[in-house]
């Protein structure tokens, strides 16, 4: 009987600190919606700008291939920015396909936004085009950069 009631006294015990602990200010993490432009070339350095929330503070990006990356300067106490730009150079070696990017903070990790690494030329959608009367001229062979 006397064990019961030591059991008992730990589990109130328990119940009543159990609140308090781990008990943080619970911030959002990190999230990207989309990279404009969405395309890299090989060999080549872009100028990409990061879309999203929480982008502020201090970022780490990581990427699915290799890249160096560049992050422009800002103000890292400002933590609700919904953008950054940064530089992402690939080499020359850098196969064609789909690669992946996320940011890290000290808040958490994103989910990953995935993006195009083209050896074509890639030119952005115009916006304007939404009827067969209102083309976009293009010259090929080149990349479409937009969202549907």
């Amino acid at each position: 009987m006397r064990c019961l009631s030591n059991r008992l006294m730990v589990l109130a015990l328990a119940a009543a600190v159990w609140p308090g602990v781990g008990s943080t200010v619970a911030r959002a993490q990190p999230s990207l919606t989309h990279v404009t432009p969405a395309a890299l070339a090989p060999g080549k350095t872009t100028e990409v700008t990061l879309h999203g929330a929480k982008l502020g503070g201090a970022l780490r990006v990581w990427t699915s291939f290799p890249a160096q990356v560049e992050l422009a300067v800002g103000d890292d106490r400002q933590s609700d920015k919904n953008q950054v730009v940064c530089k992402l150079t690939l080499s020359t070696g850098v196969a064609v396909g789909i690669g992946g990017i996320a940011v890290a903070s000290a808040d958490g990790l994103s989910d990953v936004v995935y993006l195009m690494i083209d050896d074509l030329p890639s030119i952005a959608d115009a916006g304007n085009n939404h009827s067969p009367a209102q083309p976009q001229d293009v010259s090929i062979p080149v990349g479409m950069d937009g969202q549907c």
